[in-house]
């Protein structure tokens, strides 16, 4: 989802629900979403969370991590 930037306006962020399995970080994700997505589309902000926060209805709750930056 957007959030809000001093720049541009908005740019994208991303939330990853890290589980046992997985051994990389913030750069290895990075770097793999650059082979796959146009540039203007990488996310500037990726975030490690335990449990995306959602609203009643099962939707990611978008207000709670643009008021939590």
């Amino acid at each position: 989802f957007s959030i809000p930037d001093r720049i541009t306006g908005q740019t994208p962020k991303l939330l990853i629900v890290k589980n046992e399995s997985f051994e990389g970080d913030v750069k290895t994700v990075f770097e793999a979403l650059t082979t796959k997505l146009d540039r203007y589309k990488i996310p500037t902000v990726i975030e490690f969370v335990d449990l995306i926060q959602r609203t009643s209805n099962g939707k990611v709750d978008r207000k709670f991590y643009k008021n939590n930056q």
